[in-house]
């Protein structure tokens, strides 16, 4: 049969070379494309888990508007080729919210290593998921719908069924298992202030419009900005942190919240505790568990990091001491891009040269170097060791670190 087909090709003339350049093209990639399949499944579930964790930002394109233009024709016109009302794919990405949830989930992809056209195929496939979810009455509404005919970029105006769609799209895949209420039964901690007790909110979206609703006691409004995620005691799933400032940039403090509930809190965190414009962060010394920033790379850059933890008291240090660690076990199991993977490898460096700088803050030079003749990978490996040791216990940063300091002290002095 293949013969025949070749055959036919050469006879085919004068195309049939670029035919059969295309045939045999076809066969040999097929095994490559069923690879690059696999490849696109990981990525759209990285990027779903992102999400689902609070990580949003945007594609590297956001500002290009020809990308734009080309993004939107592509996934609108997909997602209606593959049984979605027309009205609905064009009118959710002309609309502002929609159009930023998409732009989120590409950006996901992109961080996760997908390609300008993966990320557009992920887009089809997510908001044809989104159609099948809705219910059969909001489909049939949306499939009589004509077709706005809005400029693009002026949000038209939406349907009951509109918002049931938009709703699951903005909510994602909910974990099921969230409160009704202003404040999650059992937590301990001041309210949003600490991760322990943080405001419950009914998805990341949610929790931009609570913080959007805050004003501060002279009734001004805060900025803010996400700044990562954590674990805490007794809260099941992933807690976003938020920078707080105010409107001038000063830095008021961290808002924790679980955005996986029923509805958004009505309770409002006490802003009259403030002192000073600031919230003191028990968890916090110097280094950032969710966004380290590279620091001793070079001599002064030591230096300057040595005397800080020379200003810590022993509490704060055993903290930093978690956090380093917390921020490096971060960055060695989380996906990376080939672009981003020389600045990972920075910091993951940066990160185990501060681990080794407490170390000789705490135990002092002579003791570092008299361990396995001073040899400092073989510090490494046991420090990492032992931090993953007790990691398997879900302490408090400041008990975390402790424990740390207290099984490096056996070994070093054994």
């Amino acid at each position: 049969m293949i013969v025949l087909f070749l055959i036919a090709l050469f006879l085919a003339w004068p195309t049939g070379g670029l035919s059969i350049v295309a045939f045999i093209v076809f066969v040999v990639a097929k095994g490559y494309f069923k690879g690059k399949s696999r490849l696109h499944d990981a990525n759209v579930r990285h990027a779903e888990k992102a999400i689902n964790s609070g990580e949003l930002y945007p594609p590297s394109w956001e500002n290009d508007d020809s990308k734009i233009e080309l993004f939107i024709g592509v996934v609108s016109g997909g997602a209606t080729e593959k049984g979605v009302a027309k009205a609905f794919s064009v009118n959710l990405l002309n609309d502002p919210t929609g159009r930023k949830m998409m732009f989120w989930f590409a950006g996901a992809l992109e961080r996760s290593g997908a390609s300008f056209i993966e990320q557009q195929m992920a887009c089809i496939e997510k908001m044809v998921n989104v159609w099948k979810r809705s219910s059969a009455d909001a489909r049939k509404e949306m499939q009589e719908l004509h077709l706005n005919t809005q400029p693009t970029g002026q949000a038209p105006e939406r349907t009951n069924e509109q918002d049931e769609l938009m709703s699951l799209l903005a909510n994602g895949d909910m974990y099921g298992d969230g409160v009704d209420a202003d404040e999650i039964p059992g937590c301990a901690g001041e309210f949003g202030w600490e991760a322990t007790n943080p405001v419950p909110v009914k998805s990341v979206l949610g929790a931009r419009e609570y913080l959007d609703s805050l004003r501060l006691v002279d009734g001004t409004k805060i900025e803010y900005n996400r700044i990562g995620s954590t674990t805490a005691d007794g809260i099941k799933h992933p807690v976003d942190i938020f920078m707080l400032a105010h409107e001038n940039g000063e830095e008021i403090g961290k808002l924790y919240f679980s955005p996986y509930h029923k509805r958004n809190s009505r309770k409002k965190p006490d802003f009259e505790r403030l002192n000073s414009n600031s919230v003191p962060d028990t968890n916090v010394a110097i280094t950032s568990p969710v966004e380290p920033m590279v620091e001793v790379q070079s001599i002064e850059g030591v230096k300057a990091y040595i005397s800080k933890l020379s200003e810590l008291t022993q509490e704060k240090v055993f903290v930093e001491f978690s956090n380093v660690m917390a921020a490096k076990h971060n960055l060695m199991f989380t996906s990376t891009s080939i672009d981003d993977y020389q600045e990972k490898q920075t910091k993951v460096t940066d990160l185990t040269d501060k681990a080794l700088w407490i170390c000789v803050s705490l135990f002092g030079q002579q003791a570092i170097s008299k361990f396995n003749m001073g040899n400092p990978t073989r510090l490494n490996e046991l420090i990492n060791q032992l931090d993953e040791a007790i990691s398997q216990k879900n302490l408090p940063p400041q008990q975390h670190g402790q424990e740390l300091v207290q099984s490096l002290h056996e070994n070093l002095t054994a």
